[in-house]
């Protein structure tokens, strides 16, 4: 369902994958750098425990809504993007790909997800 829009997402920021993941660590949709399905794997279940923890703890700090949360690893840099109180996007890129756009194709792509929601 949402597989063509991550697709997009993935080509247009040199990606290497992207899921739509619930902060209950269930994976909606999940595409490889070839913009093709791919099972959901174990990270996107951790990615959504440690988010709920992350909007719990910035809504303590009052800081307000959590919108982005940047992961940098050694040799890939994952970006989270809400699309809504309860869903997030997760883009990984390799560490020497444009984090600028792909935060930004995030950003654009976000709005339409959260309405096919």
């Amino acid at each position: 369902m949402f597989e063509s829009t991550l697709a997009r997402i993935v080509q247009l920021s040199g990606g290497r994958g992207a899921a739509l993941v619930s902060l209950d660590g269930l994976t909606i949709d999940a595409v490889g750098d070839d913009g093709r399905a791919v099972a959901p794997d174990d990270a996107s279940r951790e990615y959504g425990s440690v988010l709920k923890q992350l909007a719990g703890a910035g809504d303590a700090m009052e800081v307000g809504v959590l919108s982005e949360v940047t992961l940098e690893g050694e040799h890939e840099t994952t970006l989270v993007r809400f699309v809504s109180s309860q869903y997030f996007v997760a883009l990984r890129v390799p560490r020497e790909a444009s984090t600028g756009r792909a935060r930004f194709q995030l950003r654009v792509a976000a709005p339409n997800i959260a309405r096919e929601l």
